[in-house]
């Protein structure tokens, strides 16, 4: 995954969690609202295929039962990666009994070396094997890497997006920052950032956001007068 395709991804991310939902509505015409949080996961994807149109990656729909979720493909390097949140990542790691796809996805890393010390608490045989060999059927070639793009979400206005490594028993082997969001911009990286010039930056974009809101609302109420 190059810079651009980082940026993109991470891009259709930020801009899907922290996007007022009304605007989503006014976009597609829905008149139903059956729930946010997956709106806001369908606008995602669908702008994820969007950015990486003309890329080597590509975003395949995985069913299983009867849901059904996204993986992002890189055929000619045979790499895998998933989307997800941090917290739901630890969830699914605390519960090493669990026949979540995400294990199944892990075992591709089998011949990665493994985070040792972690081995012993998180480590899961309990590998849906079916729906393995139905995820090689659908992307059509045996994945050699899974890799996940991870979100930090604890702050809902500054979401965070991470791409890690992972072994076979979901421990983080590597995680490089590859986008964080300000509301009126955004900022792509491959490094981290000092905590302190961070915090400066933040104050400054939170500041821009806010005037950008008033002019906004100014034009908004310009607009009603002239009708």
């Amino acid at each position: 995954m190059n810079e651009e395709e980082r940026k993109q991804i991470s891009q259709a991310i930020i801009e899907g969690l922290t996007r007022n939902v009304e605007e989503f509505y006014l976009e597609t015409g829905l008149t139903h609202r059956n729930g946010q949080h997956m709106l806001r996961w369908d606008y995602i994807y669908t702008n994820i295929a969007k950015n990486l149109v003309g890329s080597k990656l590509k975003l395949v729909k995985i069913c299983r039962g009867i849901f059904t979720f996204d993986l992002i493909i890189n055929e000619e390097e045979k790499i895998v990666y998933s989307v997800i949140k941090e917290k739901n990542l630890s969830t699914i790691k605390r519960n090493k009994n669990s026949n979540h796809y995400m294990w199944a996805l892990a075992s591709i890393n089998k011949n990665i070396e493994q985070k040792v010390k972690q081995l012993s608490l998180f480590a899961n045989d309990n590998i849906d094997e079916k729906f393995y060999n139905e995820v090689i059927a659908e992307i059509g070639f045996i994945p050699e890497n899974y890799k996940t793009v991870l979100i930090d979400d604890l702050n809902k206005n500054f979401p965070v997006v991470y791409l890690c490594q992972l072994d076979k028993d979901l421990n983080e082997l590597s995680k490089i920052l590859i986008g964080k969001n300000s509301f009126v911009e955004y900022e792509f990286n491959n490094i981290n950032v000092d905590e302190k010039e961070e915090s400066r930056v933040e104050i400054k974009l939170k500041q821009k956001a806010k005037d950008k809101v008033e002019v906004r609302i100014r034009k908004e109420k310009d607009d009603k007068i002239s009708i």
